[in-house]
């Protein structure tokens, strides 16, 4: 059971590595550089994180997890190479990480959720949602609630939910304010 979660976790980190050497090879400036490199360190520590866990939950498989996190620096070290390589190809003498802008609003938001389980709205007609979504399934609300636990706050929520879905241009701020106004989560202060 451990070996195949570590197997899933060495193809999760693979796969995610491989587009993003793609996108740092067809990154056109600095700025594009700078966002794919904070990206990709970013996103490798994330996989690391959560494949880590993985395994952890399988079995108690230490000596997997030490070569594992050597091979997460591997790759760390590889799509750092290929930033350097573009920049390079581009006539760029050096590239910084470039964080995504902080959010100052998410980052004062602390969300406890109320219950556990799907958010569906039911008992609010469809114009009083304000466009909002449900959180019925899987996307990008259901995934954000995942991540509220009371102790994080939404800018952390907003991280750790692009690093699972990709970017997004999802008002989250909005959302956990809608929320909170029907009463399914609260904000702690």
């Amino acid at each position: 059971m451990a070996e195949l979660a570590l197997n899933r976790a060495y193809s999760q980190m693979s796969s995610a590595t491989e587009k993003l050497l793609d996108q740092i090879s067809l990154a056109k400036s600095a700025e594009n550089l700078g966002r794919l490199l904070h990206n990709s360190q970013e996103r490798m520590d994330y996989a690391l994180d959560r494949e880590s866990q993985a395994v952890r939950s399988a079995f108690d498989f230490q000596e997997g997890l030490a070569e594992f996190s050597s091979f997460s620096q591997h790759q760390k070290a590889r799509l750092l190479r290929s930033v350097r390589d573009r920049a390079a190809a581009l006539g760029l003498s050096a590239v910084d990480p470039i964080a995504p802008p902080r959010n100052p609003e998410a980052a004062k938001i602390v969300v406890r959720r109320k219950r556990m389980g799907n958010i569906t709205l039911d008992n609010l007609p469809r114009e009083k949602r304000e466009g909002f979504p449900t959180a019925s399934f899987w996307g990008v609300p259901m995934a954000a609630l995942h991540w509220c636990d009371g102790k994080r706050n939404l800018e952390e929520v907003i991280r750790l939910t692009e690093q699972e879905m990709g970017p997004q241009q999802f008002d989250f701020v909005g959302y956990f304010k809608f929320l909170q106004k029907h009463g399914y989560v609260e904000f702690v202060l």
